[in-house]
């Protein structure tokens, strides 16, 4: 097994990992590279419907109609403007980080003429946020997307970043959770370097092997998300490979959360995020299906805890890697 970010092939501990987002069982085979610490599947999958179902979470933020859309696209934009420090009668509200699609990361780093791509946006929910703050100069590209969406402020594309013409377009090009799933990490950190300013900022944030999480809970670490989840960097990786390609890490946040523990606390028990009993159903499946309490409050505050030691710590399972070129 070779370490297609170092190149080292000796001593490379192989590691069986569950799919458990969804329950379906299969293992995969991961390996950690004994140089460069980059843990990575073995085989990547190759089928769109084991990888990717239907209700895949990335696609369904505003796949609903009626009056629950339109909530959650107040909650999702007021997040977003919380995140961006903008003053709003709902910020006590809506401040909260699962929700701002990584808006916290941009925080400083833009101004509303900043002309910004999104890799991997997913259903552009955050495009969306960011153009309801006022940005103007928005596009989201993803190969999974239905159809192109053109809006007077935000354009959405089916389209990977490979696709896209031109040199030094952009002022940032953020990655949120999505640089973990391409195969071909260097090709894609090399069409950044094309496609960003000279003076721009490459914004990565990704689930990260070199944290306590995956040191404590190894195959059962939920942020392993076998098997679309194909490269869990180390800081050691991430600089391997922008390094190759004249780029350089300008500085690194941690901003993991507790789903680290909540969500590793259920694998270890054989509770998928989507299973009945998961924390992370809906009220009514709750309320129905889970009367027996995972967690309590208590559980969970305590693991909120944990996770802004980790972070200070540079411990946490995720982080933001803010990259210029060299």
């Amino acid at each position: 097994m070779e370490c297609a970010i170092c190149l080292n092939n000796v001593n490379n501990d192989p590691l069986q990992v569950k799919e458990m987002m969804f329950g379906t069982g299969k293992f995969y085979t991961y390996f950690k590279c004994l140089h460069c610490g980059c843990l990575q599947i073995e085989k990547p999958e190759k089928s769109i419907e084991n990888l990717y179902p239907r209700n895949y979470y990335s696609f369904n933020t505003y796949n609903i109609s009626g009056i629950i859309k339109k909530i959650k696209r107040l909650i999702v934009r007021n997040s977003v403007a919380s995140a961006l420090g903008h003053k709003s009668f709902f910020n006590f509200l809506f401040a909260i980080q699962t929700r701002d699609g990584g808006a916290h990361a941009l925080k400083g780093k833009v101004h509303p003429n900043s002309k910004i791509l999104d890799v991997g946006c997913g259903d552009g929910s955050l495009i969306d946020g960011l153009a309801w703050c006022g940005f103007k100069n928005l596009t989201g590209i993803d190969p999974f997307l239905n159809t192109d969406v053109i809006q007077c402020n935000y354009q959405l594309l089916k389209k990977s970043v490979e696709e896209l013409e031109g040199r030094e377009i952009f002022d940032i090009i953020m990655l949120h959770h999505s640089f973990e799933h391409v195969e071909n990490p260097s090709e894609v950190i090399n069409h950044i370097k094309r496609l960003l300013k000279n003076d721009g900022i490459c914004i990565i944030r990704i689930p990260v092997s070199d944290s306590y999480a995956f040191d404590f809970y190894k195959e059962h670490w939920v942020q392993l998300d076998a098997p679309r989840h194909i490269f869990l960097h180390t800081n050691k990786s991430m600089g391997i490979l922008v390094s190759k390609n004249n780029l350089r890490i300008e500085s690194i946040v941690d901003d993991s959360l507790e789903f680290q523990f909540i969500g590793s606390e259920q694998y270890k028990k054989g509770i998928g995020l989507s299973d009945s009993r998961s924390y992370y159903v809906s009220p009514y499946k709750k309320f129905v299906f889970n009367k027996k309490h995972l967690f309590f409050k208590t559980d969970i505050e305590k693991f909120k805890k944990q996770a802004i030691v980790l972070n200070r710590e540079g411990r946490g399972d995720q982080r933001i890697y803010y990259i210029k070129h060299s």
